[in-house]
């Protein structure tokens, strides 16, 4: 599939993709001709990308989540990642008693 019906599947833009692609976050597969060509499985990764970035993970975060090899290892970043969120909300907590 192209950018365009990759980007339908995913729920992303191709702009996104592109940028997932140019900051080496993820490397789409290359046909002859130059055009990106997208596969299921490219797909599902960009879903997953699509969803930390909803979850408030860094693009380093993503990175990190997309090379662990373990479950215990994304377990360790999800958990480290509900600690910053979970400080923020405490700070935005006092942040509103102050207002």
């Amino acid at each position: 599939m192209n950018i365009v019906e990759a980007a339908r599947a995913s729920g992303l833009i191709p702009k996104t993709i592109r940028y997932h692609e140019e900051i080496g976050l993820w490397n789409p597969q290359r046909r002859p001709n130059g055009y990106r060509h997208f596969s299921r499985d490219d797909v599902h990764q960009l879903k997953f990308l699509s969803r930390a970035r909803q979850l408030d993970f860094s693009l380093q975060g993503c990175r990190n989540l997309l090379t662990s090899r373990s479950s215990a290892n994304v377990r360790e970043i999800a958990t480290r990642h509900l600690a910053q969120v979970e400080e923020r909300l405490a700070d935005l907590s006092q942040l509103r008693v102050a207002l």
